[in-house]
């Protein structure tokens, strides 16, 4: 009876945790040199959330060959117009929570990037790291910077 009752605990536990998506970063800037960090910024977010919480008992990621499988068949590109519109789409086909995703702008010789988690059920803002300012050159530091924003919400979430 008791590891009926430890299983059934556990997959209610399962169940209940987060399930988050961290999508393409939009480049507000236009300038298509940049494209590329739209989902470098996605996948160093990803990765360090991964790591924070490898057990994951706090919240589980959405797995990126699954992310990137949605995200073509729905033909979602961070440049175009419609893409804040038609990620909700996408986060009810993965399953999805919350959402972390952002933009990013090129100022003379600095990036600012902001960073947001949405709720899926409620399309609001939910947590936020903004007007996070870096060199070019140490433009990885902010995903680092966006994590340990983002992150304390994360583990107080349930």
């Amino acid at each position: 009876m008791k590891q009926i009752a430890l299983l059934l605990f556990a997959s209610v536990e399962i169940w209940a945790q987060l399930r988050i998506a961290v999508l393409p970063f939009r480049n507000m800037d236009g300038d298509l040199r940049y494209n590329l960090w739209c989902y470098r910024f996605a996948d160093s977010v990803a990765a360090l959330l991964q790591r924070a919480d490898t057990l994951q008992q706090h919240y589980t990621l959405v797995p990126r060959d699954s992310l990137e499988m949605i995200l073509g068949e729905l033909n979602l590109d961070p440049t175009t117009p419609q893409y804040d519109s038609d990620i909700w789409k996408a986060a009810q086909l993965l399953g999805a929570d919350k959402i972390v995703t952002g933009n990013f702008n090129l100022l003379p010789g600095k990036i600012l990037v902001n960073a947001y988690v949405y709720d899926t059920r409620t399309k609001r803002e939910e947590a936020q790291a903004r007007n996070l300012y870096r060199s070019e050159e140490r433009a990885d530091e902010i995903s680092h910077m966006i994590v340990a924003r983002l992150l304390p919400y994360f583990l107080h979430e349930r």
